[in-house]
């Protein structure tokens, strides 16, 4: 009794994660943008915003004074964001989430593919 006991257990540990990785879509199956705004909300939401609203902490990444300066060059962007992001920790973010966080500000911020005919990409 105690050995079936026990092989119950030892099936659920193993059963149980198995079928919570089932359920999660893989993140390679997801478009850019939302393997964008996964990466966005990791590693830049806590200053900048959910909605790219700003904060105290992080500029507002969708108003005119930022899209007017950096939002419709998609190069520039991801030139700033990589060379100054996150502070204190400039690099630690591997270049495809650069890429795609740029790509979700850009899409975020509603700007037309005609306007950026060279969306980011590694």
């Amino acid at each position: 009794m105690i050995k079936k006991i026990k092989i119950f257990f030892i099936s659920l540990l193993i059963i149980i994660p198995i079928y919570k990785i089932g359920l999660a879509e893989p993140v390679h199956n997801l478009p850019n943008i939302d393997i964008g705004k996964i990466a966005y909300e990791k590693y830049c939401a806590e200053c900048h915003g959910y909605k790219l609203q700003g904060t105290a902490h992080g500029s507002n990444l969708s108003d005119n004074n930022f899209l007017q300066k950096l939002g419709k060059n998609p190069d520039k962007l991801y030139q700033e964001i990589i060379s100054t992001m996150p502070p204190g920790k400039i690099g630690n973010i591997e270049k495809k989430d650069y890429s795609n966080i740029t790509n979700y500000i850009l899409n975020f911020s509603d700007i037309k593919e005609e306007d950026n005919q060279d969306w980011v990409s590694f």
